[in-house]
């Protein structure tokens, strides 16, 4: 892909961050996309699939109007995104899709999530000596504290259980609510 119309960027601020930081973070990379000569517009969506991610749609000007290729850009901006404290960033084009441009993708499976985390940290630290690489990074996030509650709905039916009163009684286990006491 040698020059194309429009750019796509796509962020996330780190875990526990507030709508607000997400927010503050995608005003700095547009203010950065607004100063490059040769963009048309952008376009915004913060905190649409989660309050941790946006994304950045940059309408760009003609070939003849800028003097550079999406080709030669997005590798420098992708080093200048680098200094944007907490956030991680990538860069894509119509051609390649929003993230789907990456010329090198990396993906690690296995059921140790600390060593796959310590492993991709790694792997980050050692593409980051690279010439030519922007910005490595890794899309593994801790997240909040998880439980997965299967039921059987054979033996549920049995005791008169349907899957709503199942998830209000898992709720309330959960957050400690007391229904009531008993006393004999």
């Amino acid at each position: 892909v040698v020059d194309e119309s429009s750019l796509y960027v796509v962020l996330s601020t780190p875990e526990y961050s507030s709508l607000k930081d997400t927010d503050d973070v995608t005003r700095q990379i547009e203010n950065l996309l607004l100063n490059l000569d040769g963009v048309g517009s952008i376009y915004s969506e913060v905190g649409v699939l989660s309050m941790r991610e946006s994304q950045i749609v940059v309408n760009l000007k003609s070939g003849d109007e800028r003097s550079w290729t999406t080709k030669e850009k997005v590798p420098e901006l992708l080093k200048q995104f680098a200094t944007v404290p907490g956030a991680k960033i990538a860069i894509g084009t119509s051609a390649g899709g929003k993230i789907a441009n990456s010329p090198i993708q990396i993906k690690l499976t296995g059921n140790d999530l600390s060593l796959l985390d310590t492993t991709s940290r790694n792997l980050i630290g050692m593409m980051s000596d690279v010439d030519g690489v922007g910005n490595p990074y890794s899309d593994y996030e801790r997240g909040y504290p998880e439980i997965q509650v299967l039921m059987r709905p054979i033996q549920a039916a049995d005791m008169g259980i349907d899957a709503t009163s199942l998830g209000q009684i898992v709720k309330s286990f959960i957050s400690g609510q007391s229904s009531g006491t008993l006393t004999t």
